[in-house]
């Protein structure tokens, strides 16, 4: 019965923490506005029998397989997948994303059950899976994907650390590389205090390494073109400084909320982005004290050693700028830019899982009360000096449950003498402290239905795919959520999607400003109707989706670009930034051209023309296109500062323009090659004779 309580506990937590989402709750921002759509427009293709290589409702287009947030290669990808190809509502996909907690909660209890006893292990699971870190994040797939690797990671790293090598390589297929990449990091400290006493673990991290490195390749070549095709944004030290952990923010680690509030709707201090980063890593007071009891009393453990270090050092490195070391090697250029150096402190929720364990064990073993007092005392004394503040918002009732946690703690270890019923307790206010501080940012209820297919986008909808797009943001506002094309059907010019060509923040500053010729714009795009104050105005002057010019000019720069974009002819003159071959300097109307095929990995198109021409087509232009007219290869140019054109000869032809599926053919086999290399060394480490 002992052993079956802990799981009991497991799931009433998990069903008590979620049950918003079990009664219609819908999760927010990213999840609605990005990756469910995705998640549906992926499921809808495949039961159709299509496989969409390519995006064109998100942005005017985007390569949707080579976006790893959106084709991500590890299992929990796949089973919503799988289970999204029989029911794609919203609902199933929040459920899935919660079912990514209960499998983070049950492998972080089985992996400190390794350590501790069950209701040891129960009280650092709850702290994992809880921790603010997780749920604040919990609209992001590339860190509910990564919550229930992260234990099992650990979980094998001693026994079979090449199945630990394996699941931290599935980890950098989750979205964002930055957390994996500190988990390594992590990994080969751990190693490197194992060295201490056993110089053949060396050997050992190695091979990890050599495991990991074909899914870090595989990730690299997923997108490797993207990356260097677009420029999202220039780093430069004050971005940095807005996406770094501050000094001053230090009271988040007692106090959720002090400085904003994380429910929907309410004041966000600095950004609601990053206020999520700078305040999600609370871990509840009971974690934090015992925590730090842990190292005091097992300073000398080896483990505890090494996780203390790691702690440490994710702090400084989320301090980005503030850390002096980060910001000398920044200001050589060394290191172009740190994205959210914040991020760092996503992975610590393990450790302190892991400290905050040690410390319950040792104070059932040891009942020192004394140092507990003193650690509550250390810790009202350094946030007083933040309590004296006054934040933007009445942040009284946070204030007054960290008083009350506190004394919470001491009265629990001071009076509850049975040991079972200490470690019970203690679970349980750390769960309600995690759950009054979290469970409120997962209550929302929304007209789903209405949200992606509002009822005045019925009588635009074109045709068929590839006929014409529209821009559905209005100023700063959307008149439709951003990539509701992946949904709805509609194609639409501003989305949420960066990666539209290395010019991307000069061009989202025209959309959203409206600055003059900003109809140039949209006519280069093949945008029919666009949204205005009181709905939706038809352009009249958009160009086809694919026509021929007889007439070209050549503006290499981008800022010319623009600040003749009022005076372009879009028309009859063609904008390249590439030289043609040809000579095209006849300005007469462009001319339609007939659209054979339009789908998801190829468009074939044919046209008739008594001279030569070039062949325009308003679809952005990737490193992922290639184009054959007639059959023979040809290569595609850069027109109207990010779309695609191509020379073609004079006569009747067919025009083919395919999506070059190789790179994730690569990325698939290298993926391969590392489940297949981690696990021959789980069989037979080539090290050691057996």
């Amino acid at each position: 019965m002992r052993r079956v309580l802990p799981l009991v506990v497991i799931l009433a937590f998990w069903i008590v923490f979620f049950l918003p989402i079990f009664q219609g709750s819908t999760l927010f921002d990213d999840t609605i506005e990005q990756f469910y759509p995705a998640f549906y427009f992926f499921t809808e293709s495949l039961k159709r029998g299509q496989i969409p290589f390519f995006n064109h409702h998100l942005f005017s287009g985007f390569p949707f397989l080579n976006e790893p947030q959106y084709f991500a290669l590890n299992p929990f990808f796949i089973i919503r997948l799988a289970v999204g190809l029989m029911k794609n509502s919203l609902y199933t996909y929040n459920f899935l994303v919660s079912l990514n907690y209960l499998a983070g909660f049950l492998f972080a209890y089985l992996f400190l059950r390794k350590r501790f006893d069950d209701l040891i292990s129960l009280f650092g699971a709850t702290v994992y899976i809880f921790s603010m870190n997780h749920i604040t994040t919990i609209v992001h797939p590339h860190v509910f994907d990564l919550i229930p690797l992260i234990p099992l990671i650990f979980y094998f790293l001693d026994d079979k650390p090449y199945i630990s090598a394996i699941l931290l390589g599935i980890g950098f297929h989750t979205g964002h590389p930055q957390k994996p990449l500190y988990l390594l990091l992590s990994v080969v400290i751990y190693y490197l205090f194992l060295t201490s006493k056993d110089r053949s673990k060396l050997k050992t991290l190695f091979l990890y390494s050599v495991v990991v490195v074909p899914f870090v390749l595989a990730y690299y070549f997923q997108a490797k073109d993207l990356f260097s095709f677009s420029e999202r944004l220039e780093w430069n030290i004050k971005a940095l400084l807005e996406s770094s952990y501050h000094i001053d923010k230090f009271v988040s680690l007692i106090i959720p909320k002090f400085y904003g509030s994380i429910e929907e709707g309410a004041l966000y201090v600095g950004g609601p982005y990053h206020f999520y980063m700078q305040m999600s890593i609370y871990f509840s007071i009971p974690a934090l004290i015992f925590a730090i009891y842990g190292i005091v009393k097992n300073r000398q453990v080896l483990e505890v050693k090494a996780y203390t270090l790691i702690v440490l050092l994710m702090f400084l490195l989320a301090l980005g700028d503030q850390n002096p070391i980060i910001n000398i090697i920044y200001s050589t250029g060394i290191v172009k830019g740190l994205r959210d150096p914040v991020r760092a402190l996503h992975i610590l929720p393990i450790f302190v899982s892991i400290l905050s364990s040690y410390g319950l064990k040792s104070f059932l073993e040891d009942r020192d009360a004394k140092t507990v007092l003193k650690i509550a005392v250390s810790i009202l004394v350094v946030s007083s000096i933040f309590l004296l503040q006054k934040p933007q918002i009445d942040n009284s009732g946070e204030i007054l449950k960290f008083f009350l946690l506190l004394a919470g703690t001491y009265v629990l270890v001071y009076a509850l003498k049975e040991r079972n019923a200490l470690a019970l307790s203690l679970t349980a206010l750390a769960f309600i402290d995690l759950y009054s501080a979290g469970n409120p940012y997962i209550r929302r209820k929304m007209d789903v239905e209405n949200y992606y297919k509002p009822n005045y986008i019925s009588s635009i909808k074109p045709p068929y795919l590839g006929y014409y797009r529209i821009n559905a943001r209005f100023e700063r506002g959307m008149v439709l959520p951003r990539n509701s094309g992946m949904i709805n059907g509609l194609e639409l010019t501003d989305g949420y999607e960066p990666l539209i060509s290395k010019f991307y923040i000069s061009f989202y500053r025209f959309m959203i400003n409206r600055v003059e010729g900003y109809e140039k714009l949209l006519s280069m795009a093949n945008v029919k109707f666009y949204a205005y104050e009181m709905g939706f105005l038809e352009n009249k002057e958009n160009l086809p989706r694919a026509c021929l010019f007889f007439n070209a000019e050549v503006v290499k720069d981008s800022a010319t670009f623009f600040e003749n974009l009022p005076n372009y002819d879009v028309k009859t003159t063609l904008y390249l930034q590439d030289n043609p071959k040809g000579y095209y300097k006849e300005p007469q109307p462009c001319k339609s051209v007939k659209i054979l095929n339009y789908d998801y990995e190829k468009i074939k198109l044919s046209y008739e023309s008594d001279k030569p021409a070039i062949l325009y087509v308003s679809l952005p232009i990737y490193p992922y296109w290639k184009a054959r007219v007639d059959g023979k290869e040809t290569k595609i140019l850069r027109a109207n500062w990010t779309f695609m054109a191509l020379e073609v000869p004079r006569g009747s032809y067919t025009v083919e323009i395919f999506y070059d599926k190789r790179p994730l053919i690569i990325s698939i086999t290298l993926w391969l090659l590392g489940l297949f290399l981690g696990l021959g060394f789980s069989c037979q480490n080539p090290f050691k004779n057996h």
